[in-house]
């Protein structure tokens, strides 16, 4: 039982961390055209964009989280801490990724450090037979 609490203490601090990241990283994307044009002021364009990201998370998150965790990589070769731990790795190296990304001014893809994350994760585990590759080449195609 004390393990699955430092497991999810370590997961919300990781999650919070690359919402942090994610938050630095895309803002000005997301309402720097609003702002410069002077269609809104910054205030309510960060207003904005916090509910519309909340919003966007609470309706699609189970199915984004549903693909990475399932899609991605096959659970099933796992036990249960062991892809407690899967997901808090994934999410520390897209975080680390993302923020030495950002400091050598390199564009970087929140979505696909998180996808690399869990590529390489499954990938050291388990080797090639964890990765739904059709998944992979779905989410590859999508982003051209």
């Amino acid at each position: 039982m004390e393990v699955q609490i430092y497991l999810g203490v370590a997961g919300v601090v990781s999650a919070l961390l690359l919402a942090i990241v994610n938050g630095a990283n895309n803002a000005a994307n997301i309402i720097g055209t609003a702002v410069g044009s002077r269609a809104l002021r910054l205030r309510h364009a960060l207003t904005l964009a916090a509910v519309f990201d909340l919003l966007g998370s609470i309706i699609f998150g189970y199915f984004i989280t549903k693909t990475f965790m399932s899609g991605i990589v096959n659970i099933g070769l796992y036990g249960r801490y062991e892809v407690t731990l899967i997901a808090l790795i994934s999410l520390l190296s897209a975080t680390v990724w993302v923020i030495v990304a950002t400091r050598l001014k390199m564009p970087i893809s929140i979505i696909q450090a998180v996808i690399g994350g869990l590529l390489g994760t499954g990938l050291i585990s388990r080797g090639l037979r964890a990765i739904n590759w059709l998944i992979i080449a779905f989410i590859a195609v999508s982003w051209f």
